[in-house]
């Protein structure tokens, strides 16, 4: 990671205050670095992938490094009680694994060719997959904000099943 942004490491205050203003972003691009490694891809919106310019594992590293600065930016921070961060580290640790495995089916899918199998998902499989891997970003941001507005269970779930559609939506476009 710190070859990439060409950087020694800091302190971990340092690390968090930075990441304040860049952690929304943090996680998606920590998503896409892994995900073009998994895939093997060779280029993302017409450019070289991370792997591909700074090798794989610096690039996993990076990735890996991006899904915890955000965590960590809420866990130091002051803004939310002890009782927030809580639930918070609650439904990050619970939608991060969601996507892993989301992340984990799309792998399955495309190495069945490996497995000897020839499977081609169902409608509702591919939905279900894409519900888990695309749809999980926003629904957790979506998520977050119902514990900082304090926003009642239903709220939070009609925002959050907003936010997946829109997550499944770009997946599919």
């Amino acid at each position: 990671f710190f070859l990439m942004i060409r950087r020694p490491p800091r302190s971990t205050q340092s690390r968090s205050s930075a990441a304040s203003d860049v952690y929304k972003r943090q996680i998606h691009n920590g998503s896409l670095i892994i995900d073009d490694i998994e895939d093997s891809s060779l280029q993302r919106r017409g450019k070289k992938c991370v792997h591909m310019i700074y090798g794989q594992d610096v690039s996993i590293n990076a990735g890996n490094v991006m899904y915890f600065i955000p965590f960590n930016y809420i866990m130091k921070s002051a803004k939310f009680t002890d009782e927030q961060k809580v639930l918070m580290a609650k439904i990050y640790t619970e939608e991060m694994v969601t996507i892993h495995f989301g992340q984990g089916v799309d792998i399955y899918w495309h190495n069945q060719s490996f497995l000897n199998e020839n499977k081609v998902p169902s409608e509702a499989e591919y939905l279900l997959m894409v519900q888990q891997k695309t749809g999980v970003l926003p629904r957790l941001a979506a998520r977050l904000i119902g514990v900082v507005l304090d926003l009642d269970t239903k709220e939070v779930n009609r925002l959050s099943k907003f936010m997946e559609s829109l997550g499944v939506a770009f997946q599919i476009k």
